[in-house]
């Protein structure tokens, strides 16, 4: 599966900030468009992302499609 190009931005952010990222960062950040933070439950149920309590991170998995897909 090839992910869109919101659920690109959104991963590639992830992949910049190296680690767990707080969702409400994530939701008001200007890295991404006004829309791209409903996108973040289909990377989890993808398994291009995991989560936690409140925070989300990219998996082995997402960085693998990310790289497939470039740009």
């Amino acid at each position: 599966m090839k992910p869109t190009r919101a659920q690109k931005r959104v991963l590639k952010v992830l992949l910049k900030e190296r680690g767990w990222v707080h969702l409400s960062w994530l939701d008001s950040t200007p890295m991404l468009h006004e829309d791209d933070f409903p996108v973040v439950p289909s990377l989890i149920e993808n398994g291009w992302a995991t989560h936690k309590l409140r925070s989300v991170q990219i998996t082995p998995e997402g960085l693998e499609v990310l790289l497939a897909c470039p740009t």
